[in-house]
């Protein structure tokens, strides 16, 4: 019986992979055989650049705890959306660096396509465990995964990586409902932890409510019994405990950084919209694959739900023939809906401003499409189930089903994009302009470690893409933008405490001198000012050069004292402020230091965990820099660990005593310590349960 059982298992996975793979690889062709498409956008311009990040500190032998290239120093380590510590990023990481280092983003493309083909190959197997055939499993995998999810949202790895595991968790539900078990209790953790490590809270969200709302429904329609629910909490308590590694250094930085402040730019209308409904017969209504005569305000990815014309007569079949599990995944479907519309509804106006209060706005809740998606995906198995008899039909409805969505919505505007006609950036080029690169590069790089460069009127891009260039920054676009930080740009900028890319707009500030700003690139011209100078202009722009930049690492004569951030603003802001002379310390007293030569201060090894200056001065002197401070940062003088001030707001500093001195700065944040101890032990309770229920059964 075992045999029997464990030899159809083996059939349903390889009949899926033969059937789902090749549809993978031909609804992503361009992406997968042509070199001159590219997956666009976020893809492109914000998690290539953080794999990028984990791909050369690996070469390096460094573990990437801390990013030297984006807003004067962010700690990497605790991003979510990095990808750190999920164990699919980390093997595709490391099979780029091993056969082809400069291929990595076409190994990154193959790493999201192959989520696709988990996340079809689960809902197979979903359905498989509710009662479909082979036939009717394999259109409803097909709707899934060339349906409206994966078609519209190709550009966010963590919201594809996170959504492959929902039907991996929703057949955890569905066998924990027919026979309680270790085993599946364990697989369940498991399948939320990845959805949480793969780095998107929104499609982690939406990963737990799939699964309470389903075994609710189970429970109420008598499919299972009410201790299911606590089966579902004890997993996802284990699931919780097995993400810690990379969920409490993320909750530390999210309370460290503008994040906090998300509710300040809520605004009253969040979700998708109606309109987005039109979509699901005529898939390119509002002119959603050609940007230029879209005219709708809302993001366009979130106004494509075409899931088929067969899958919308598959599920009229299967509510009106009351198949199996109809009830369960119509209402999970039916929840999803008025979730993902968000304050579209009624119900959504009343409820989502409180629960945008609970997890400070880091929940889209536009993004649980996918679970919509994966109810149409399997509610249609189901009709074909019912529907459907003979095996030639079922290949036929298979094959016009995959074939409606491809012509619907592979190779689009939001899956491919052509490299020709939008180049991107490389280490090498700007948008086709390899002299604008290589410029750059030249200037900053005339000292060590190189100067930073900012924005007057440019691409965000510039400034996410980091990581690749190698050109440091003063500026960034990442969602966990320090706050103090911020605090320090908006003395040049303007903007709200929220924001998280301030473009400068008061060049002559001093303030760009302390942060080591040499260049300013614009696409306009910049207003005259005594202190950018234009130095060039080149394809598209303008570069302006400020040759009084401060070093990165320098000595002040003098200190005052601040009372708290607040203080240490306000000083820097005023007219008065020399960032040459004057530091400002937010602990200790004013001092101010013996007149005599400045001294020296020398970068012997600059990496970005770990930095050695060599310190002379014949009279005690004040170190400032322009490097982030951040919980984990050490000093050590002559091997003796010293305090480390917030000076300037933002950035580390410490008194040096006469004499010729070793400075080293050294990041390992504790905080990762515990929380890799946390999840440690989580794997192996994960151990035994799995090992537990496998030797039970």
């Amino acid at each position: 019986m075992r045999s029997a059982r464990y030899s159809g298992v083996v059939k349903d996975w390889v009949l899926a992979l033969l059937v789902l793979l090749p549809e993978i690889l031909i609804f992503y062709r361009k992406v997968i055989f042509s070199a001159h498409y590219v997956i666009p956008w976020d893809f492109r311009y914000y998690h290539l650049p953080l794999t990028t990040f984990i791909a050369s500190s690996w070469r390096a032998g460094q573990f990437p705890l801390w990013d030297p290239y984006t807003y004067c120093g962010l700690p990497f380590f605790a991003n979510i959306n990095a990808q750190i510590f999920y164990p699919p990023t980390a093997i595709t990481v490391f099979f780029a660096n091993f056969f082809s280092p400069d291929r990595l983003q076409y190994f990154m493309e193959l790493h999201l396509v192959a989520h696709v083909l988990l996340g079809g190959v689960f809902t197979f197997l979903l359905l498989r465990e509710i009662g479909a055939s082979r036939g009717a499993a394999l259109i409803g995998a097909t709707i899934f995964q060339c349906g409206p999810y994966f078609t519209s949202q190709t550009q966010h790895v963590g919201a594809i990586d996170g959504a492959a595991w929902i039907p991996l968790a929703c057949w955890s539900v569905i066998r924990l409902a027919k026979r309680p078990s270790l085993r599946w209790t364990g697989v369940l953790a498991l399948s939320l932890a990845l959805s949480t490590l793969a780095g998107f809270p929104s499609t982690a969200a939406a990963a737990f409510l799939c699964a309470f709302v389903l075994a609710a429904a189970l429970i109420v329609f008598q499919k299972s019994p009410p201790k299911l629910v606590l089966y579902c909490a004890a997993s996802s308590a284990l699931a919780a405990l097995l993400s810690a590694v990379q969920l409490l250094p993320t909750l530390q930085a999210s309370s460290l950084s503008v994040s906090k402040f998300r509710g300040d730019f809520r605004g009253t209308s969040w979700g998708v919209p109606w309109q987005a409904f039109v979509s699901m017969v005529w898939p390119d209504f509002y002119h959603v694959f050609e940007l230029n005569l879209y005219k709708l305000p809302w993001n366009p990815t979130f106004l494509y739900f075409y899931c088929g014309i067969p899958a919308l007569l598959f599920i009229v079949v299967a509510v009106v023939r009351r198949s199996p599990y109809v009830a369960a995944f119509g209402s999970l479907t039916v929840v999803a809906f008025f979730w993902m519309m968000g304050t579209h509804t009624l119900p959504g106006r009343l409820f989502f401003p409180f629960f945008f209060d609970l997890v400070h706005d880091s929940v889209y809740v536009e993004f649980t499409m996918v679970v919509f998606s994966l109810g149409i995906a399997v509610l249609a198995g189901l009709g074909a189930n019912s529907l459907l008899r003979r095996p030639l039909l079922f290949g036929a409805v298979l094959v016009i089903t995959f074939l409606d969505l491809t012509f619907a919505g592979s190779g689009k505007i939001m899956n491919a994009t052509s490299v020709d006609a939008e180049p991107g950036i490389s280490y090498s080029q700007f948008g086709g302009s390899r002299e604008l690169m290589d410029w750059i590069r030249q200037r900053l790089y005339q000292s060590s470690p190189p100067a930073r460069f900012d924005l007057y009127n440019d691409f965000t891009g510039w400034v996410t893409t980091t990581p690749i260039t190698r050109l440091p920054s003063a500026n960034g676009n990442d969602p966990f933008a320090l706050y103090r930080l911020m605090q320090v740009r908006l003395l040049f900028c303007n903007g709200e405490r929220w924001g998280r890319f301030y473009q400068v707009t008061r060049p002559d500030s001093s303030i760009l001198d302390l942060l080591n700003v040499r260049l300013l690139l614009s696409m306009i011209p910049v207003p005259e000012n005594p202190k950018f100078v234009k130095a060039v202009d080149l394809p598209g722009r303008a570069i302006y050069e400020n040759r009084a930049a401060l070093p990165r690492f320098f000595l002040a004569p003098n200190v005052t004292r601040a009372e708290d951030m607040a203080d240490a603003v306000r000083q820097l802001g005023s007219p008065a402020f020399d960032p040459a002379k004057v530091a400002v310390v937010e602990q200790g007293t004013a001092t101010h230091f013996p007149d005599g030569a400045g001294g020296v201060v020398r970068v012997i090894e600059y990496a970005p965990s770990e930095i050695k200056l060599r310190v002379e001065s014949t009279q005690p002197r004040y170190l400032v820099s322009s490097e982030v401070n951040y919980p984990g940062w050490r000093a050590f003088i002559d091997g003796q660990e010293r305090p480390i001030s917030m000076t300037n707001v933002a950035f580390r500093g410490l008194p040096v005593p006469t004499g010729n001195h070793e400075v080293v700065f050294r990041f390992w944040p504790t905080i990762l310590l515990w929380s890799a101890g946390v999840s440690a032990l989580a794997c192996l309770a994960l151990a035994w349960l799995v090992f537990a229920g496998l030797w039970h059964n």
